[in-house]
């Protein structure tokens, strides 16, 4: 049972200290049910996150409060710890009655007050965790490493249950902090730029520089960085292009190909999470196809998306798929390749053994995410449409996003498992010909974000393997064929030499 009340009565700086950022002040006072806030590295945001659940456990003793972050390890290392250095205070007046030893490394991970109210420490790597969840208030620290779905899913753990019901809606809130990565879906769900003013959702917006605690030396450190990371990390300038991989789809009605058309499937298996196909077609006809398919455009029609099935159902459903299409090519990710699997009459078997001996015959698709990322964007360029029955692509492909490595400079794909649909269209098109003389002509590189052009070097070395790969695969498979083309549009003769070895 709790115990009463506390007698004594805190301040907001007796946790932030006597001059907090402004933007830190408005985060934490912000009433609304759900505050964003994206800022510079070293702005306060964690220490903002960890001083407003502070307050609502003292303001709301029947409170439960959850802070969050995507992986465990940057949880205890960082979040965690943070906060119990926030709390001191807390511990100080005597207002705490777990953990007894006051140990951000201690295994339970909770802290209870002697009012009953408790702050709850949670990864989210596994959603299946929150399923039975309740909670008052939820905080999420680095927001920008989860999607969207995820992330109103979590939102939806807040609710009021009996051990809560002194607590008002005004306590009851939804919260995220998190680094600036361009336009994705925190910008467009709280940005009054992209939204307009609400008011239940509000947004907060700061540099690192507007941090009076920011040691002198770290901030000299930050702003000597390279201008791209400086922009992204110290000033968080929101830049619709930062960190931006993919276009959003032209998104088409639903689709067919005509009688006797080549059809393309590609499918990324995950057997554990989720497996996910796709099928499309070229228009290689003279004539537009409806609703609007133009002579040299591609068309995905189709999609298949599961999660937690074994390998022989989604073996059976995907077969039922391609009934009375013309499946020319069947392509999986290249890792389903791999002897992973239990032994039979004492020979290992990979994922695609398991596919074929179900009657699906898949060959190994391109490997590289930097090229698929690339096919992906020029085919756009030159006409891709997308239907609205593949609608895990249409949900993943606005967030599909690089995030500068702060050790190397260099950018890194962000949560790159998590981008099923993604992987499977990236496997599709480079599957494809994409051949159309229409499509070739009105395709400009200029419509491409700088560092996806073809005269960048940053694509250079995965031009090489993959034109490598690509000749290989058909020296072995198809002989010597001066029609087919490589997946950069080079005749066949181009890179003959590469296959002679």
């Amino acid at each position: 049972m709790p115990r009463s009340a506390p007698t004594i009565t805190f301040r907001l700086s007796d946790f932030v200290g006597d001059n907090p950022p402004a933007a830190q002040l408005e985060f934490v006072e912000a009433p609304e049910p759900e505050v964003a806030w994206i800022g510079g590295v070293g702005g306060g945001k964690t220490v903002g996150l960890c001083a407003k659940a502070i307050m609502v456990m003292l303001r709301y003793p029947g409170s439960r409060v959850i802070i969050a972050r995507r992986t465990y390890d940057e949880l205890i290392k960082t979040t965690k710890q943070t906060f119990f250095r926030v709390a001191e205070p807390l511990k100080k007046a005597g207002l705490v009655d777990r953990p007894r030893n006051w140990d951000y490394m201690e295994q339970t991970n909770y802290l209870r007050l002697t009012t009953g109210a408790e702050v709850h420490f949670s990864n989210l790597e596994d959603e299946t965790k929150f399923r039975n969840v309740e909670a008052t208030w939820i905080g999420v620290d680095q927001a920008e490493e989860n999607d969207l779905d995820f992330m109103l899913f979590v939102k939806s753990r807040i609710r009021q249950t009996f051990r809560q019901r002194e607590v008002p809606p005004a306590g009851r809130q939804f919260c995220v902090i998190a680094n600036d990565e361009g336009h994705n879906w925190i910008w467009r769900r709280y940005c009054p730029e992209s939204v307009g003013v609400s008011s239940r959702r509000h947004f907060v917006h700061s540099t690192s520089l507007e941090n009076s605690y920011l040691d002198p030396e770290t901030l000299k450190d930050l702003l000597d960085r390279p201008p791209a990371w400086v922009n992204q990390f110290v000033y968080a300038r929101m830049d619709s292009s930062t960190g931006r991989l993919l276009p959003d789809p032209m998104i088409v009605g639903s689709c067919y190909p005509p009688p006797e058309t080549d059809v393309y499937l590609a499918v990324d298996h995950g057997e554990s999470t989720v497996c996910c196909a796709h099928w499309g077609f070229e228009n290689t006809t003279e004539h537009s196809i409806p609703p609007g398919i133009l002579p040299g455009g591609t068309c995905v029609f189709r999609e298949y998306w599961m999660e937690r099935a074994d390998i022989e159902a989604h073996c059976r459903n995907i077969t039922a798929m391609c009934q009375k299409l013309k499946i020319v090519s069947k392509v999986m990710d290249h890792t389903a390749f791999r002897l992973t699997q239990s032994k039979i009459g004492g020979i290992r078997r990979s994922i695609a053994d398991i596919y074929r001996d179900g009657g699906l015959i898949l060959t190994p698709s391109v490997g590289n995410p930097e090229a698929r990322v690339e096919r992906i964007n020029v085919v756009h360029g030159r006409g891709l449409y997308i239907t609205k029955d593949c609608p895990n692509y249409i949900r993943q492909a606005p967030g599909y996003h690089t995030k500068v490595n702060r050790r190397t400079g260099l950018p890194d794909i962000v949560n790159k498992s998590t981008y099923h649909a993604v992987d499977s269209m990236g496997y599709l098109l480079m599957s494809m010909p994409n051949s159309g003389s229409r499509a070739r002509m009105e395709w400009d590189p200029d419509d491409l974000p700088p560092h996806l052009r073809p005269e960048a070097k940053y694509w250079q070395e995965t031009r090489d393997e993959v034109s490598r790969q690509f000749a290989v695969a058909n020296y072995r498979d198809k002989g010597r064929d001066s029609n087919i083309v490589d997946p950069y549009g080079a005749t066949y003769d181009d890179f003959w030499h590469q296959a002679e070895w």
